[in-house]
């Protein structure tokens, strides 16, 4: 039953992108008719992680080097027990990672490390409900799988790194339970890079250090529930451009652009476009769902764009594709029975949408169009 709604779903999508490339942008078409190949792949395999534990917090302690490629330190799990009782779980992480150490609740624990799980022991048997808390310490160059994973590039001398995988891929880079079936219910990340880089993650930006080493800490905090493969990273000499999305007569929500230097003059208008289209998708489909933190973009290298939540990652600009992926913030990784039909439902919603600003040259003209359907 399951497999004949995703051929169903996976149908209807690529026929929509089929009739609308030349509407709207092919680039886009020709993205999600990738990203559903890969989902249909993977939907023989429907990976569940570790059915043992129900994942509640990531947070993401990492220090990110551009040469030599790098990434090192922690990140801490928490989890609650998922079954009648365990001594040990696993976590999924690439081998080409080293872990050097685990602490489970502050106090070194044994861990084994192979075939891209990360085992560990328990102090005691753990019964249904329980919670505990592991940190994970670690480093090397992560892997690249899930549309690249975790990637090192350069636009006009200047290093960019960014995350993206979709939906799994995430273990290729911080351990976790590779699945978009158990969203945390929160998570904090803390980049260390060099001055010159701005990182960018998800939620709210809560703190900067400088360190004085020529290194600095951006720590953002996100509040809400998550799925592991919309936590990401972006980081390169950004330009930062704020607009605002008023959503009442005395409150307003922040919309913080992140481009290339170079980019910025030629898509500025485009960006300022984003407040109406939130505007309009809020009065059809409910508040943004994350009013009381941000939404933003973050440019890349990649080809494509990915609805990372809060700050959709960008790697060309246009009306239709920043529509699309600010639509995916309504219904993107919405955990259902199966984990894979999640991407084709909020697909299948979010097309239309899309299609429909595309058509509308101002927000009255638009609304206008939302409203006759």
């Amino acid at each position: 039953m399951e497999e004949t709604v995703f051929k169903t779903f996976l149908a209807v999508i690529l026929l929509s992108a089929g009739l609308f490339a030349q509407e709207f942008d092919q680039r886009i078409a020709d993205m999600e008719k990738a990203a559903h190949s890969n989902l249909f792949s993977l939907s023989k395999v429907n990976y569940p992680g570790e059915s043992k534990i129900d994942i509640t917090y990531y947070g993401l302690d990492l220090s990110v080097t551009y040469s030599p490629r790098d990434i090192t330190r922690a990140v801490t799990v928490n989890a609650k027990v998922d079954t009648s009782s365990i001594d040990n779980f696993f976590l999924d992480l690439q081998d080409v990672l080293t872990v050097t150490s685990v602490l489970l609740n502050g106090t070194t624990t044994t861990f084994t490390h192979s075939s891209d799980k990360l085992r560990i022991d328990l102090d005691r048997t753990y019964i249904q409900g329980e919670e505990f808390s592991v940190e994970v310490f670690y480093s090397g160059v992560p892997g690249s799988s899930g549309f690249g994973s975790f990637e090192f590039a350069t636009n006009g001398g200047n290093p960019v790194i960014w995350t993206l995988r979709e939906p799994y891929g995430t273990s290729d880079w911080f351990p976790c339970k590779d699945t978009p079936a158990d969203k945390a219910d929160s998570s904090d990340v803390w980049i260390t890079v060099v001055e010159s880089l701005i990182p960018i993650s998800n939620g709210t930006l809560e703190n900067i250090t400088v360190n004085g080493d020529g290194t600095h800490t951006y720590y953002w905090k996100n509040h809400h529930p998550i799925a592991q493969y919309l936590i990401s990273l972006a980081m390169t000499n950004y330009l930062q451009y704020d607009t605002y999305y008023h959503y009442s007569p005395t409150d307003s929500m922040v919309i913080t652009h992140f481009t290339y230097p170079e980019t910025f003059n030629g898509i500025k208008s485009l960006l300022d476009e984003t407040d109406d289209m939130i505007e309009v998708f809020t009065e059809k489909f409910g508040m943004y769902p994350f009013v009381d933190e941000r939404y933003g973009h973050a440019e890349m290298q990649w080809g494509g764009a990915m609805e990372h939540q809060t700050c959709s990652s960008m790697g060309f600009w246009g009306r239709g594709v920043i529509s699309h992926e600010l639509a995916h913030q309504w219904y993107g990784g919405l955990p259902v029975k199966t984990g894979i039909i999640y991407g084709l439902t909020k697909d299948s919603l979010h097309i239309l949408k899309e299609f429909i600003l595309k058509l509308g040259t101002d927000k009255i003209h638009t609304t206008n169009l939302l409203s006759a359907r």
